[in-house]
């Protein structure tokens, strides 16, 4: 059993590592970032060179030791910062009351599943193609693999490869509480202010359970502050400069969120209308043209780009279980026809067809047209929605 003073040791060098990866991340994509946005960048920035150094390495106790000395090393220029160095008792506070969640609550249900084999298959070996052939839950990776199989370290070994989604926790509630602060601060009493009191508010009451979390719960706590990012943006007076700070934000919080699930995609939308709401200031000049060339564009295609590969790689499909996006001709392909059976299998799922103790016997004709929805209602809608929208209405 690992010694819990050594475990919290781990914990917060892990943190502050993150941090200074998020400092990097600032620097080299020149970007203007608070606290929590820090976190949240670094986070992004560790994940994506999580993909990019599997390709040639295992992710072992030499790899991830030199991984986080380099964002060690970083935080401790950014510590020679004033206004930093005033926000470490806030950062600490916040980091050791979430531990607790840690040492409280037990890993997710899937974990032992597909979480743990996969970040144990990035840990042992380098990139490994045709992965999904194994086990379909390697089929639909999410980045949170990526970045747990960094946490494995000497003394350490495996004690945190489960705690990526406490660090998504701590940093969206340092956004948020100093988001609240500057808002009251500079006395907006607006409703941003609303937005930021019921997102923190919200998430440490409903998804305070990291059981619960998997590979979903950190993206749609990230949705919160995309949601902030988006509603300031186009409540802000429209100029150049204010597009641009907005656009950089929006584009890193989108691709983490697409990281996590690659079903997220449907969030790229919010770049699509926020070009709309822009666009007298995007076509003034041809200001769209530098922004195409801009830093954080190509991060955000190179990103996205990783993240498909990596599924492409894994099944021989482009986007997971859309069959229309595979090919068969590579050795490690999955066949189009199983894909198929899956995209099927998971849509019987969502609609309350299956769960681990049942399964409807005509699969065809419930699927069909609304057959589904009465059951979905008795067995999905009440009780698991049913008590989601009534915390809403409580909080």
């Amino acid at each position: 059993m690992i010694n819990l003073s050594i475990l919290y040791f781990g914990y917060i060098i892990i943190l502050f590592s993150i941090i200074g990866f998020g400092y990097l991340s600032s620097k080299i994509l020149s970007i203007r970032l608070s606290l929590g946005e820090l976190g949240l960048s670094g986070i992004l920035f560790m994940t994506v060179l999580s993909y990019i150094t599997n390709l040639a390495f295992p992710h072992n106790f030499i790899h991830n030791s030199i991984f986080l000395i380099i964002g060690l090393i970083a935080c401790f220029l950014l510590l020679r910062k004033r206004l930093f160095k005033k926000r470490i008792k806030l950062i600490l506070t916040i980091s050791s009351i979430l531990f607790v969640g840690i040492l409280m609550h037990k890993t997710h249900d899937d974990f032992f599943y597909y979480h743990f084999p996969y970040t144990v298959s990035l840990i042992e070996f380098k990139k490994i193609f045709g992965l999904g052939n194994l086990e379909h839950g390697f089929r639909t990776p999410s980045s949170i693999f990526y970045f747990n199989s960094l946490f494995y370290l000497p003394f350490l070994e495996k004690s945190l490869i489960n705690s990526g989604a406490i660090y998504f926790l701590i940093f969206s509630n340092l956004y948020l509480i100093q988001k609240i602060f500057n808002q009251l601060k500079n006395k907006r009493l607006n409703f941003i202010l609303i937005l930021s009191l019921f997102s923190l508010l919200f998430i440490n009451t409903i998804f305070y359970r990291l059981a619960e979390h998997g590979t979903d719960r950190s993206a749609l706590i990230l949705i919160f502050i995309l949601a902030i990012y988006y509603l300031e943006a186009t409540n802000r007076e429209f100029s150049k400069i204010n597009f641009k700070y907005y656009y950089q934000k929006i584009l890193v919080i989108i691709l983490l969120i697409v990281s996590l699930k690659s079903f997220y995609l449907i969030y790229t939308i919010f770049i699509f209308i926020l070009f709309f709401e822009f666009r007298k200031i995007l076509f003034k000049d041809s200001f769209y043209k530098k922004l195409i060339f801009e830093r954080m564009s190509y991060y955000f295609l190179i990103g996205i780009s990783i993240f498909i590969f990596t599924i492409f790689s894994n099944t021989g499909c482009l986007i997971y279980p859309a069959s229309f996006t595979c090919v068969e001709s590579f050795t490690w392909s999955i066949p189009k026809k199983e894909v198929i059976e899956m995209k099927t299998w998971y849509e019987l799922w969502s609609k309350a067809g299956a769960s681990p103790t049942y399964r409807v016997d005509n699969i065809e004709f419930y699927l069909s047209g609304l057959n589904w929805f009465p059951n979905w209602v008795q067995n999905h809608f009440f009780n698991k929605i049913s008590d989601f929208i009534l915390s809403l209405f409580l909080i």
